[in-house]
């Protein structure tokens, strides 16, 4: 499970599951597992579209 917290200071737990079975990614051979500046850097880029999101549904329910 991922913590993090929000723009306006909530926080948010983020589940990790495995893949489907079947799934496109699941079972390739030799992926190098992901550094951790990219792992950052998704997580922040996550967290970004996330808040944008909220933004969007706060304006609709207006």
């Amino acid at each position: 499970m991922l913590t993090y917290r929000g723009q306006s200071g909530e926080t948010y737990q983020i589940p990790f599951a495995s893949p489907p079975a079947g799934h496109e990614l699941a079972g390739i051979p030799d992926l190098p597992p992901a550094s951790s500046e990219y792992t950052r850097q998704s997580v922040e880029l996550n967290a970004s579209l996330m808040g944008m999101l909220q933004r969007t549904l706060d304006a609709l329910a207006i």
